[in-house]
């Protein structure tokens, strides 16, 4: 069993029971852990189980609302944020799962993160017509995996409401856009949000299905 002394040292598929009902998910084995975290808090030494993500289960009749939501610039920019880390936690996840010989999880994760990336191209494809996200320019990515080809990725920065994001660009938008410079592997670390991520994948589909 994975043990950790620090939160910073938890890799993002591992979570304790209450970060995991925020996605809607439990534990399919409450009593047997995929890891432990031993930490100080306050006076005293706390400890929490962990949980993989990828091996819980959905909450039975589990209901979120988000009638409360407006659908502005502002949530939806926070919506496409949460399932943009989402994705890329998704992405690491991927990565240490295979490292560690787990195969049978690795491929739910490419269609996970494939179907979120999916979900956030849409939304900005609409947010760009309807001229409530705008084109920065372009990012070039280089990415260095070793044993493989360098390979490059030019990207699209788009702004929408407080944030940017990226999706691949076209030889067209090369062309269009004025070139920005490059960056690095974008992080999955997230800050904190008001929404949470089942909130932010339902206000996103339901914008989708909108005229």
């Amino acid at each position: 069993m994975l043990q950790y002394k620090r939160w910073s040292e938890v890799p993002g598929y591992l979570m304790k029971k209450s970060q995991l009902a925020r996605l809607g998910l439990q534990p399919k084995q409450a009593d047997a852990p995929d890891g432990i975290i031993h930490f100080y808090s306050g006076s005293y030494y706390k400890r929490e189980h962990l949980y993989d993500v990828e091996r819980c289960i959905p909450i039975e009749n589990y209901q979120i609302s988000i009638d409360h939501l407006e659908m502005n610039t502002e949530n939806l920019s926070e919506a496409l944020y949460i399932i943009n880390k989402f994705a890329k936690r998704k992405r690491d996840t991927k990565k240490d799962h295979y490292e560690q010989g787990h195969h049978d999880l690795v491929k739910s994760l490419k269609q996970r993160e494939h179907q979120l990336y999916e979900l956030k191209s849409q939304v900005l494809t609409k947010m760009l017509a309807e001229e409530r996200a705008e084109i920065l320019g372009i990012h070039k990515q280089i990415i260095n995996t070793q044993g493989k080809r360098e390979s490059i990725n030019h990207l699209l920065l788009i702004q929408v409401g407080e944030h940017t994001f990226h999706r691949p660009a076209k030889a067209k938008d090369i062309k269009k856009h004025p070139f920005l410079g490059e960056i690095d592997i974008i992080s999955a670390e997230k800050e904190s949000t008001s929404l949470t991520f089942l909130e932010a994948v339902k206000l996103l589909e339901k914008y989708l299905a909108m005229s």
